[in-house]
């Protein structure tokens, strides 16, 4: 039995193995495993002899260990690595993904994060973001003029977020709701309103847990530092996070913290000390819920009928001061008037636009226009909104005017300085 074993080991040589296989690696024995070298120069007997009935090249345990490793760093990697940057560690090319009818609204929303990011960055250290051009007749700088502004104006940003949440989640049944869907309207209407606080808490709940840790590792030490010197925070002064020396303590106040944002019953806005810019999170909440009941109790009226009545609630709640729903509803009147006009999904037989938009009256044409030039002119009337300052726009050239267009219901003066109530 020996004998014959050695024999059969004898009987492979490298002289019964093909140049060209020793070079590529690839030739095998009794077993389709590839070998564990590359090339004549790493050859070894070993590589033959070692373990005939299972192949050239076994793997040991250390082998695959190995090679596990290097598999879990290299996802590792990928996964960490920007999407658009990808290509370049090793992954494989994204396949095409289908965009939906209204994916150009999600780089909005990532110009609206970038110009709120520069609007927050900047306020720590300067007011002069905040205010406009000409303000008290004091501030002239470039980065104050219109337009230019809006590079760093974060109010207007939140408003167009709001706008855009109302624009999107009332899309779809909107579109349900056309079509004389109803069953599918209150299948997507369902759906979102179960999503919706989840959506919106576990990120904010994770990002809070993430600073909760930072406190007590101390990393909020040396900023609490730089509070009390006094020297480089000359703008806005925002919330820092408690430090406490107990433990038990810490948790409670996170505790109170999560659930006084938790909050559906308060209307107020909350500024937590953990994340203050969290406060926009229960107020798309509650919107969102307003914007649903909405779309439910309007979905069995024709359109000519529905959005009378959107309009008139969007005056009811700018009567009683409730900007936020006002935005999303506004989001979802434009979402109705674009389905209307098949802006992002057009009919298989619809008749291509005129490329001149036409005022008639008794068959006269009494002006035309080209429809590039009024879309150019709508978007800089938009720059132009977009810039108006955060505060002070009463003693502002350009904006003030907005002084009296301001409801005076409205209840935030640091975001809607407003004239006086009416006697």
């Amino acid at each position: 039995m020996a004998s014959s074993h050695v024999t059969q080991r004898a009987s492979t040589s490298a002289s019964d193995i093909p140049l060209a296989d020793l070079e590529k690696g690839s030739h095998t024995a009794s077993s389709p495993d590839n070998s564990r070298w590359n090339g004549f120069s790493q050859f070894h007997p070993s590589n033959i002899l070692a373990n005939p009935d299972n192949g050239l090249a076994p793997k040991g345990p250390r082998d695959d260990w190995i090679a596990q490793a290097e598999d879990a760093f290299h996802s590792l990697t990928i996964a960490l690595t920007p999407s658009f940057l990808q290509r370049y560690v090793g992954a494989n090319p994204p396949q095409p993904a289908k965009l939906h009818a209204i994916a150009a609204l999600d780089g909005l929303r990532g110009w609206a994060c970038l110009l709120v990011f520069n609007f927050h960055f900047l306020f720590t250290y300067t007011w002069k973001v905040a205010v406009g051009w000409g303000f008290a007749n004091e501030n002239f700088g470039i980065h104050q003029l219109p337009i230019v502004h809006m590079l760093i104006s974060g109010h207007i940003m939140v408003a167009i977020f709001f706008v855009i949440s109302g624009y999107v989640l009332s899309y779809k049944p909107l579109k349900t709701i056309r079509s004389r869907s109803f069953e599918q309207t209150f299948t997507v209407l369902a759906s979102s309103t179960f999503r919706r606080a989840l959506r919106l808490y576990i990120p904010s709940i994770i990002g809070l847990a993430c600073v909760f840790v930072a406190v007590r590792l101390g990393l909020y030490n040396y900023s609490w530092g730089v509070i009390k010197e006094g020297h480089t925070i000359l703008g806005t002064n925002e919330q820092h996070p408690p430090v406490y020396k107990s433990l038990y303590k810490q948790s409670w106040d996170f505790y109170y913290t999560v659930a006084h944002l938790m909050n559906p019953f308060d209307w107020g806005l909350y500024y937590n000390n953990y994340n203050p810019h969290l406060w926009t999170i229960p107020v798309e909440l509650r919107s969102s819920m307003v914007l649903f009941l909405v779309a439910l109790g309007t979905s069995r009226l024709a359109a000519q009928l529905r959005m009378p009545i959107v309009a008139t609630l969007i005056w009811f709640c700018m009567r009683y001061g409730r900007w936020d729903v006002v935005l999303f509803l506004i989001g979802m009147l434009m979402a109705e008037i674009d389905q209307i006009n098949g802006t992002w999904e057009k009919a298989p037989n619809a008749v291509d636009e005129k490329p001149n938009i036409r005022l008639i009256r008794g068959g006269k044409v009494l002006a035309s226009i080209s429809r590039r030039r009024f879309w150019i002119f709508v978007f800089v009337v938009g720059l132009y909104f977009g810039s108006t300052p955060n505060i002070g726009y009463k003693w502002t050239p350009f904006y003030r005017w907005m002084w009296d267009a301001t409801p005076w219901t409205y209840p935030e003066p640091h975001r809607f300085p407003r004239p006086s109530a009416p006697r």
